[in-house]
């Protein structure tokens, strides 16, 4: 399964990257849940993963969605690295 989350969110990044938000969206969106299932705790590469979520959202105008996504996101890796980490 961790191949198959790596691809469908490459494509997701290739259509966000060629401006196409729309088709981006549901792959970046099954992404984010497959990590989830995946890794139900914290967790670097979901953290990532919603991340770029958050990222197509601000691009395409969501930007409610994008800044608690942003905001999650960011909580995350609050917690995965403490401030005082290396990391």
């Amino acid at each position: 399964m961790r191949v198959l989350v790596k691809v469908i969110d490459a494509i997701g990044r290739v259509y966000m990257n060629l401006g196409l938000y729309q088709e981006a969206v549901p792959l970046l969106e099954e992404s984010y849940a497959l990590q989830l299932e995946i890794n139900p705790d914290d967790n670097v590469y979901t953290a990532r993963a919603l991340n770029t979520l958050a990222t197509v959202n601000l691009y395409r105008g969501a930007y409610a969605e994008a800044e608690q996504q942003f905001r999650d996101a960011l909580d995350m890796r609050r917690r995965l690295f403490p401030k005082n980490s290396p990391e």
